[in-house]
């Protein structure tokens, strides 16, 4: 296939996130451009809002139906609900956070859900890592206001434990997992914000983590992707391959509507060796339907992590 270039920005692009038909990129450029996946044009630029380099994108429910939150020398919040894109207008910042003490360097937005006989309702917490080594955790419900201040909301709670900038965090298993240039990682209860587990990277830096499968796969500095227990973050195996020094790493999670042999054989018929390609694949318990893991690495190749060969 023909790659469709997105043209636009005018320094390198440090994220990117999609929600429906759109897709928000963040740059060096100091902008967040929108893009409209439909007909691969730009159809919003978000500039004159950030005095430096906006490193990182989330994008869900807030206080209003959409939200695009982003990450630059603080934390500022637009409102992209459908109306406001489709009318076309300049999308505004409607609240900005200055909780950190340093520029912001990863974000992550995930559902939450409270504890049993909690009078506290379930929604949705946006988890923001920066250089001052520390995360911060907001209801989101309570961001993008028109009458919000610099300083309110204050944090839900505050993950503090990195000796050094935290690169990334991931939210699965009711777990927060954090990565930093300190070489850990840790995971911490996203109720208690207390700190479960730290893992040593043996010296190298962890880039990105994703979690799947009740594993946690993490890119290194040292070219590896390694993968570790995600209760007891004890290692499980490396993923070599990479030749160069790994950036990111993501999984997802598709709802198969034909047998899990199927979709497997027919969607992914690269393996890691030729020879491999004629054996047949081998599955416990899959039903028609269920929901399954899959991990995508571009050099490493397809890795299932349910038992599969």
């Amino acid at each position: 296939a023909t790659p469709i270039p997105l043209q636009g920005h005018t320094s390198p692009i440090n994220d990117v996130v999609t929600w429906g038909d759109l897709l928000f990129s963040a740059s060096d450029d100091k902008t967040v451009r929108i893009w409209d996946l439909a007909s691969d044009q730009c159809i919003s630029v978000l500039d004159l809002h950030f005095l430096s380099a906006v490193t990182c994108l989330a994008v869900g429910p807030g206080h209003n139906d959409v939200q695009l939150y982003t990450g630059a020398d603080s934390c500022k919040v637009f409102d992209v609900s459908p109306k406001v894109i489709e009318g076309g207008g300049r999308i505004d910042c409607v609240h900005t956070l200055k909780h950190h003490q340093a520029g912001i360097t990863c974000m992550a937005l995930a559902e939450w859900f409270p504890l049993p006989n909690s009078d506290d309702p379930k929604g949705w917490r946006l988890y923001t890592g920066s250089a001052d080594r520390t995360v911060l955790i907001y209801d989101t419900a309570f961001l993008g206001g028109r009458s919000s201040l610099p300083g309110d909301p204050p944090p839900k709670g505050v993950l503090k434990g990195h000796r050094s900038t935290v690169t990334t965090i991931n939210i699965a298993r009711k777990r927060v997992y954090t990565g930093s240039l300190d070489g850990t990682v840790r995971m911490w209860d996203y109720h208690s914000f207390a700190c479960l587990r730290t893992l040593t990277l043996d010296g190298n830096i962890g880039n990105s983590l994703t979690v799947a499968c009740g594993r946690v796969y993490v890119c290194t500095s040292d070219r590896v992707i390694t993968v570790y227990d995600a209760d007891e973050l004890t290692l499980l195996t490396r993923l070599e391959g990479h030749f160069a020094y790994v950036f990111c790493v993501a999984s997802r999670v598709s709802q198969y509507a034909q047998p899990t042999r199927a979709v497997i054989q027919n969607e992914h018929p690269c393996f890691p060796m030729p020879a491999a390609a004629n054996r047949p694949l081998r599955f416990d318990s899959f039903d028609k339907g269920e929901t399954c893991n899959r991990f995508v690495v571009v050099t490493v190749g397809v890795r299932k992590a349910r038992d599969l060969e």
